[in-house]
């Protein structure tokens, strides 16, 4: 049996790259009947004889959007303009990554539409003091490009963000062979339109970089009670509040109030975090009679 990794599932179909050649294959009912679903970026055993798949090996961590597995990091791509640049989404969709412990960091596209970098340069040492790297990237210039090509090298990169942030002509870029179809942003919607509709494995520099489906919007799976675990920059207030169940809103002795007052969290991030904690419902009800 050979051993190889599945780059494409779609329409029930699947495809393996192994010892760079593809295989059209097809699971065994036991294997979806002991292991579930077959998941793009899943490690396989299969039967060239068959063309099936035999075994699904251990993976290292699965998401449910997109629906894949074994990622090394996630990239969270933005735009700087058209879709409006958002840093609630930004730090919605870090915590999303660090929901499921994979590491992420940022790109944001389109930076020569801008008159001016400073907002984007202090967005980025925003995101630098809370441990996370931003990529300032044009398609134009080709600014950022070198920086992302070596943050790629010898990694499972999930490209992730809204539609029409330009996930596809990054991709496009990174090697004349990918040939992405590239959606359209318009500007009556405020959105992107859809192009690409399946996931899908890319090699590139030993590694792989994962496109998918662009989103409009992205819903975090937690509770209110949750949602401090997986914040960005709030790791760093762990075990350090007064309080052991701290929420960070108005208790005494919080660790996350100080890290504002001391300038190594922004107030931006802060509120961002406040708004995210009104979308989500409390694990248990409280105050109820």
């Amino acid at each position: 049996m050979k051993q190889g990794i599945i780059i494409s599932a779609y329409g029930g179909k699947f495809v393996a790259s192994a010892d760079d050649e593809s295989y059209d294959l097809s699971p065994r009912g036991a294997v979806r009947y002991k292991s579930g679903e077959v998941l793009p970026g899943d490690r396989v055993l299969f039967d060239e004889g068959t063309s099936t798949i035999e075994k699904i090996l251990t993976r290292e961590n699965k998401l449910p959007r997109p629906r894949v597995s074994n990622i090394s990091q996630i990239m969270v791509m933005a735009s700087a303009v058209e879709p409006e640049f958002s840093p609630l989404l930004i730090y919605k969709t870090l915590a999303y990554a660090l929901m499921y412990d994979i590491k992420p960091f940022v790109v944001i596209s389109k930076i020569d539409r801008l008159d001016n970098l400073l907002e984007m340069s202090r967005f980025q040492h925003q995101l630098a003091q809370i441990g996370f790297d931003v990529i300032l990237y044009s398609k134009k210039s080709k600014a950022g490009l070198l920086e992302l090509k070596a943050k790629l090298a010898g990694r499972v990169t999930l490209a992730i963000g809204q539609t029409g942030v330009g996930k596809s002509s990054l991709i496009n870029l990174l090697d004349v062979n990918f040939k992405r179809a590239i959606g359209d942003y318009s500007k009556a919607l405020g959105r992107g339109k859809h192009k690409t509709k399946e996931v899908i494995f890319l090699p590139f520099s030993d590694g792989f970089i994962v496109d998918s489906p662009g989103f409009s919007s992205l819903e975090l799976d937690l509770f209110k009670e949750d949602l401090a675990t997986f914040f960005p920059g709030f790791s760093q207030a762990v075990g350090k509040c007064f309080y052991r169940d701290c929420m960070h809103i108005n208790e005494k002795g919080c660790e996350v109030k100080k890290m504002i007052a001391l300038g190594t969290l922004s107030e931006e991030a802060y509120l961002i975090y406040q708004k995210l904690l009104d979308e989500l419902q409390y694990k248990n009800r409280r105050f109820q009679k």
